[in-house]
């Protein structure tokens, strides 16, 4: 078993065994976690867009799963300075532990749009990070896309 959690996004995806992907299966009914499985029906990861979806899916099972603080996403005020304000609205409610579904609520919008827009930002902000610790400056860091 492998475990990939990217800090900004805050995905991660658990990796139960090796095998060809043929199709994804949804995992939970509220929540955005997802099941990757070969021909064969065989489950060979599990993709959750946040920990807190992780923990939301497994207790509509009747288990527990508690989210640990060092894997919440930590963006700070100039880092959303990076967006546009609509994305900064959509990323501080994703960070918060929103739904995309409750995402899209709170802003009057449909949940296809929640997601790329908090997606687009993610990457907005994974790219700054990137360029700065490259030690490019900071005018030459991309924004507002």
């Amino acid at each position: 078993m492998r475990l990939d959690h990217d800090k900004v996004s805050g995905a991660l995806y658990i990796k139960l065994r090796d095998g060809e992907y043929d199709h994804t299966e949804d995992f939970s009914e509220d929540a955005d976690v997802y099941l990757a499985v070969d021909r064969d029906g065989n489950v060979l990861g599990l993709k959750a867009l946040s920990f807190e979806d992780l923990a939301q899916a497994i207790g509509e099972r009747g288990g527990k799963l508690e989210v640990p603080e060092w894997i919440a996403p930590d963006i700070s005020e100039d880092e959303l300075s990076n967006l546009t304000p609509e994305q900064q609205d959509a990323v501080r409610l994703r960070v918060q532990g929103f739904s995309y579904d409750e995402i899209a609520s709170q802003l009057s919008m449909s949940v296809a749009t929640a997601y790329a827009r908090v997606q687009r930002a993610l990457q907005i902000l994974q790219e700054a990070q990137s360029e700065a610790e490259r030690g490019a400056p900071p005018d030459e860091v991309r924004t507002k896309r």
